[in-house]
């Protein structure tokens, strides 16, 4: 396997990334965010999945203002496996300035308290919500929403298995857009009962910068062709 490597040449910088790049937003985003608008009727809860490694990078910013601004919102920052365990409570206190109800998992880890602690804590925030149109509802249904390819089908999985036992519901996949439209309702948990709908990954029309551009590649937020090759 390390023949494979042998007279490669690394870079040492970055050319700036394409100006088309920042601007990557496939048709099926904007379909789904649409589809996401539409469906908020039927939700009392949001979920935003979002990759650990980049906590302050690349969140969609209109979620705020089109699915997350209206509806009870936990922040799960996924793949906590992956960044050093000591700075987050760092990463926590700069979040909750913005979102109070921050929960950390790695899915990968059926005995994550992350993932345990989900399911009571949006029971929680819809119990202090009012429900509107859903308010004499027996169920519950949380939207789950991202960028791409930072776990959110995987989170579904998870917590299926861990409150059903039941087999993975969600596709998943290691590239971004394995989820292209947002998906019929999940049982999740029986008592309470509680549903899921998993939905695309949707960046912002405008990626805000290069910096920000790079990071996203670097977690497979984006394919990386669109960044660049290794050149030899």
């Amino acid at each position: 396997m390390s023949q494979r490597f042998v007279g490669e040449v690394f870079r040492s910088t970055f050319k700036t990334v394409d100006k088309d790049v920042l601007h990557w937003f496939p048709g099926h985003m904007g379909k789904g965010l649409k589809q996401m608008q539409n469906k908020l009727k039927s939700v009392d809860c949001i979920i935003e999945v979002h990759d650990a490694r980049i906590p302050f990078s690349g969140r969609n910013t209109e979620f705020k203002y089109k699915i997350s601004g209206i509806k009870p919102h936990i922040l799960v920052m996924n793949k906590v496996d992956l960044i050093p365990q000591e700075i987050i409570p760092q990463i926590t206190q700069k979040l909750n300035k913005d979102c109070p109800n921050v929960v950390f998992t790695n899915c990968k880890n059926q005995k994550c308290k992350g993932i345990k602690s989900i399911f009571p804590l949006a029971q929680d925030l819809i119990n202090n919500s009012d429900r509107f149109n859903r308010s004499n509802e027996e169920d519950f249904c949380i939207m789950i929403i991202g960028i791409p390819n930072v776990g959110k089908s995987s989170l579904v999985n998870s917590l299926r298995n861990r409150f059903l036992r039941k087999a993975s519901a969600a596709p998943v996949g290691a590239v971004p857009g394995i989820t292209r439209s947002v998906m019929n309702k999940i049982k999740m948990c029986e008592k309470p009962l509680f549903y899921m709908l998993d939905t695309p990954g949707i960046l912002t029309p405008t990626i805000a910068s290069t910096d920000v551009g790079l990071k996203l590649a670097l977690c497979a937020t984006i394919q990386d062709h669109l960044v660049g090759q290794i050149v030899r």
